[in-house]
C-alpha cells in the first residue's frame, strides 16, 4: 500500500515513490475528502501524513484531500488531521461538523 511512513522530504525510498501521484500537486480534482495520502481510503495514515507535512518531514500530500474543512490547501492545519481522526471514530463527519452522519459525503465527484 501507499505507507506515507516512508514519505520523508528527500528521502529516495520506494515508499516514498508510491506515496503520492505526483498529479495531485499540481491542480488535479480533489478526490477522497480526507484522503491525504491518496492510496484510496481515508484511514489513520492520512491524519499522520498531515502531521508530518505541518512539521516538514514530508511534502508527499494530496493538499486538496487534506482541507477537510474546504478552506485552501494554504489552511491545513492540525485541525484537519483531528478531523480525520474524529471521523475514523464517528465522533464527527470529515470536516468536523456534529453529530457524525455515516451518509455524510467524502467524495466530492459522488
Amino acid at each position: 500500500g501507499n505507507d506515507c511512513f516512508g514519505c520523508v522530504k528527500g528521502g529516495e525510498s520506494d515508499l516514498e515513490a508510491n506515496c503520492m501521484n505526483e498529479a495531485h500537486h499540481h491542480g488535479e480534482p480533489a478526490g477522497l475528502k480526507g484522503d491525504a495520502d491518496d492510496n484510496g481510503a481515508v484511514d489513520v495514515m492520512d491524519a499522520t501524513c498531515i502531521q508530518k507535512y505541518l512539521v516538514q518531514l514530508t511534502d508527499k500530500i494530496n493538499l486538496e484531500n487534506a482541507d477537510t474543512k474546504s478552506r485552501g490547501v494554504d489552511q491545513i492545519d492540525i485541525m484537519d488531521a483531528s478531523n480525520i481522526q474524529k471521523f475514523l471514530v464517528q465522533l464527527s463527519n470529515i470536516d468536523g461538523s456534529t453529530p457524525y452522519d455515516p451518509n455524510y459525503p467524502i467524495n466530492p465527484k459522488s
